[in-house]
């Protein structure tokens, strides 16, 4: 077995997750089988043996592809997807101490189209207003983790040292906001 676990036996292999540019892990095939059946870790999440590289969808590696596969026939007709309308933009300032951090990541991504600006904030394309984001994402964090979301949906934004991908994702992001 090398440092990384074993691929092969699953008693020792361990993953680890990556969530928006966040490492979370090593988990044994068990924990990662609970968070497949919890919607945690879905067949698109990326995986790794490795918590420095080799990233790819979970449904890829072949180990554990067939938690992701659907039920015999049941089929899978693949329809072109129109990219959602979203009516907010929301910053979001979420500073999590307790851990759970992966959850609250999930969550937010699930709700629209999410850049993350920092080490804590995030800008959300999204159908929710504020209140809504904080009735979904409270649940996610615990006493001791703290969440601000603002409505930024109209604003211009200005950005140093954010670097080009990213202030031209935030440029895209505030121009679809605007209308």
């Amino acid at each position: 077995m090398n440092a990384y676990g074993d691929r092969t036996d699953p008693a020792a292999r361990l993953w680890y997750v990556r969530v928006g540019g966040t490492i979370y892990g090593p988990f044994d095939d068990q924990v990662l089988w609970t968070y497949v059946q919890e919607g945690r870790v879905t067949a698109q999440s990326e995986l790794s043996l490795r918590p420095d590289t080799a990233y790819q969808a979970a449904q890829n590696w072949l180990e554990i592809a067939h938690w992701f596969q659907q039920p015999a026939g049941v089929a899978q007709v693949p329809q072109a997807q129109p990219e959602p309308e979203f009516t907010y933009l929301s910053m979001i300032m979420a500073e999590i101490r307790s851990g759970r951090s992966m959850a609250f990541l999930q969550t937010l991504q699930s709700l629209g189209d999410a850049q993350r600006i920092g080490d804590a904030v995030w800008l959300l394309r999204s159908n929710a207003t504020p209140d809504q984001l904080k009735s979904v994402l409270g649940p996610t964090i615990a006493a001791t983790d703290r969440l601000f979301i603002a409505d930024a949906t109209g604003s211009d934004h200005a950005a140093i040292n954010l670097g080009p991908a990213i202030e031209a994702q935030l440029t895209d992001m505030f121009n679809k906001a605007g209308g």
